[in-house]
């Protein structure tokens, strides 16, 4: 049994002929619907017993909308399968109902065959039955359990998650997406090159891949990663540019070219970048914190302390709304730099105001220093004031 976190393309590929063999499954699966619904209709015509055809109601309503016969704008997943498997048990109970019936002498008929068997009889006869099946539920009990077990450990974080769904699922392009961003964080860019590389020739519009495939390609050593990786970005600039209608998250193309751009300190032109990315990202995504993160650090970069300001406190304030950051490590880099940035442009009430909150989460010596300083400073600045203040009133 292989989960996936994600369905998306190629998990479940495509029926595209005649010829494959899950159009038997589907024919097979066809006609036994077909029969079931003959025999609720026989049961509820002739026992006045509806149950078999609720319990297929139950199946087949649900999953009209899941099966793209109407647009749904989604794929077939569990989450669409959790009310037809209302129907799913209980046929299972009218199937264990009838295994433990003595259906050969009928269910409560008045006849002198069953005259002849005492009650006490056909009850022993029931339980034993029932107890033959006890050790099948047992073991399909035992069988869920540990793969419930099993799968819940993978949703412990980020890497577990994509890299158990990536082995069962390697060509969903969306999972690759997501398994090469943690490799590339963890500095297996070679790795990250080749999987990402295989998605791009599949999928050669994809922006995702294409943005972790340029960030490998520029950090993984090869002849001229820089010069390749942006060929790539620019193509993905040119894709966005071009929609009418661009995606949620088409800004990190932007990102990205920024990020790559402000590694080979060309800050004016990463700046720009960075604007159309802050652009796009506020208005189609506006509790994302990239855009804000990335203009805040470029202005930082160059100097510009109170104009970074903003940008990084909308930055640590999205990703702690989003996230509930404060024991996240994204969420303290971008508090620590908001510290340094209120320090450089010396709004020392704003350091006391936030050091202490960066400083719960992480200790560091750089935080600990300006927060020591901010301090002294403000004393001072008070110190002034109120001697200014007594001054002018003499």
């Amino acid at each position: 049994m292989n989960f996936c976190c994600d369905y998306g393309y190629n998990v479940i590929p495509m029926v595209e002929g005649l010829d494959d063999i899950r159009n038997v499954w589907t024919a097979v699966w066809m006609i036994g619907l077909l029969g079931l619904i003959l025999k609720g209709l026989m049961d509820a015509r002739e026992k006045s017993d509806s149950r078999l055809l609720i319990a297929l109601a139950w199946i087949v309503a649900p999953l009209i909308p899941a099966s793209h016969i109407l647009a749904l704008g989604t794929v077939l997943a569990e989450r669409l399968l959790y009310v037809p498997s209302l129907g799913y048990g209980m046929i299972v109970g009218l199937v264990v109902e009838y295994f433990v019936t003595d259906t050969k002498y009928g269910k409560g008929d008045d006849t002198p065959e069953n005259d002849a068997i005492s009650s006490s009889t056909r009850e022993k006869s029931r339980n034993t039955k029932f107890m033959s099946l006890l050790p099948v539920f047992g073991v399909v009990l035992a069988y869920y359990s540990k793969v419930i077990i099993e799968r819940n450990k993978n949703w412990e974080n980020d890497t577990a998650l994509w890299k158990a769904d990536f082995k069962t699922h390697p060509d969903n392009v969306k999972i690759s997406t997501m398994y090469t961003r943690l490799l590339n964080d963890a500095g297996e860019y070679q790795e990250a090159m080749k999987i990402s590389q295989e998605k791009y020739e599949m999928l050669p519009d994809d922006i995702g891949n294409m943005i972790v495939l340029a960030k490998a390609t520029a950090f993984s050593g090869v002849e001229n990663g820089f010069e390749t990786a942006h060929e790539i970005l620019d193509k993905g600039v040119a894709i966005v540019e071009g929609r009418k209608w661009p995606k949620s998250f088409d800004f990190e193309i932007f990102s990205s070219k920024g990020y790559l751009l402000s590694k080979q300190n060309r800050i004016e032109e990463a700046r720009e970048f960075y604007k159309k990315a802050l652009d796009m990202g506020s208005k189609r995504n506006p509790e994302s914190e990239k855009p804000f993160c990335n203009m805040g650090e470029i202005e930082a970069v160059a100097g510009n302390w109170e104009t970074s300001v903003p940008f990084l406190e909308r930055c640590a304030n999205n990703i702690r709304a989003k996230k509930g950051g404060t024991d996240k490590d994204d969420y303290v880099k971008y508090l620590e730099n908001l510290v340094k940035a209120y320090y450089m442009s010396k709004r020392y009430e704003q350091v006391i105001e936030r050091a202490p909150e960066s400083l719960a989460i992480r200790e560091t010596d750089v935080i600990r220093r300006i927060y020591d300083d901010a301090l002294k400073k403000l004393a001072k600045r008070r110190e002034q004031e109120a001697a200014a203040g007594g001054g002018g009133g003499e």
